[in-house]
């Protein structure tokens, strides 16, 4: 009979435990696959790549001219570099989770700390596939990354030129910096596209030019 309460005692326990454990393994699949995700952006820091979730967009004519270009690398690299911050940052809650979870085991349940790195041990085993899955998906992500640079270089190399530039002189006391000078190369002329096509006000412009036109040809 003794042994019978035992046997109750601990499966209540592990049914409590159950719960516990799931949590343990999400956060150790979520852990694991920011990891991955680290390294994968770090392998496109120091090659010069930037996945298209992370991409910056500018407007065309400015993505023409070199400063175009250059100021497009520069967020790049501040969002790349955000982003690693950021899942690094998710790392360190987590952690502060798993290390609430384990206590609860240790301290309320009465688990030792030998049954809880076992039981973490399975876990990490459990996870093995679904991250060689995770891996593999980022290493295709990256060829693909790699390949789509080089045809963009291929490209650029063929165009050159696509905005004509003139030289900027400057006679004013105020000391220009690189980015301004760029921009004033593209001309007077050059500026940036609106992103919707002011209808309302065209029309209405053209029909204040119509009414004045009639008006001119009445006092004639």
């Amino acid at each position: 009979m003794a042994n019978w309460e035992g046997d109750d005692d601990w499966n209540k326990k592990l049914q409590q435990t159950q719960p516990i454990i799931n949590k343990i393994r999400s956060c150790t699949d979520r852990k694991q696959r920011w990891f991955e995700q680290i390294g994968f952006l770090r392998r496109c820091q120091k090659e010069g790549l930037v996945p298209k979730g992370l991409r910056v967009k500018l407007p065309v004519n400015i993505m023409k001219s070199e400063y175009g270009e250059r100021l497009k690398k520069r967020s790049e690299k501040r969002v790349l570099k955000r982003a690693v911050s950021d899942l690094f940052v998710k790392i360190h809650r987590m952690d502060k989770e798993m290390a609430e979870r384990r206590l609860h085991l240790k301290q309320t349940l009465g688990f030792s700390e030998v049954w809880i790195k076992k039981t973490e041990k399975w876990v990490w085993n459990s996870l093995s596939e679904s991250i060689s899955k995770v891996k593999a998906s980022l290493e295709k992500k990256l060829k693909e990354l790699r390949k789509q640079k080089q045809e963009s270089q291929s490209s650029r190399s063929k165009i050159k030129g696509g905005v004509k530039r003139k030289v900027v002189y400057n006679h004013s006391s105020k000391k220009l910096t690189e980015e301004q000078m760029e921009l004033l190369a593209l001309g007077l002329n050059f500026g940036i596209a609106p992103r919707k096509f002011p209808l309302v006000e065209y029309v209405t412009a053209a029909e204040d030019l119509c009414q004045k036109l009639e008006e001119y040809g009445d006092t004639e």
